[in-house]
């Protein structure tokens, strides 16, 4: 039996971070992108595969996310660049 590792980058290039970092630069839990609560938004809804990882959208030039505190909508991730 044969075992794949796949590697994922823990940088991101412009346009595109497809890691799992989950927490923001604060410390902040990332909310899932298919998630509405407790903050509403129209990116990645329809996207369950992203979870709750941080991401690049078309507005941002670094990886964010929606955060799950209430008191704070979202942040950017502490990702480098590569």
């Amino acid at each position: 039996m044969y075992h794949y590792i796949i590697a994922v980058k823990d940088c991101f290039e412009d346009p595109v971070y497809e890691g799992h970092m989950t927490c923001t630069e604060t410390g902040r839990t990332c909310q899932r992108w298919d998630e509405q609560t407790p903050h509403s938004h129209f990116y990645y809804t329809d996207r369950s595969d992203y979870h709750n990882y941080c991401r690049i959208s078309f507005d941002t030039s670094r990886p964010w996310c929606m955060t799950t505190d209430p008191a704070s909508r979202w942040e950017y991730c502490p990702v480098p660049k590569c």
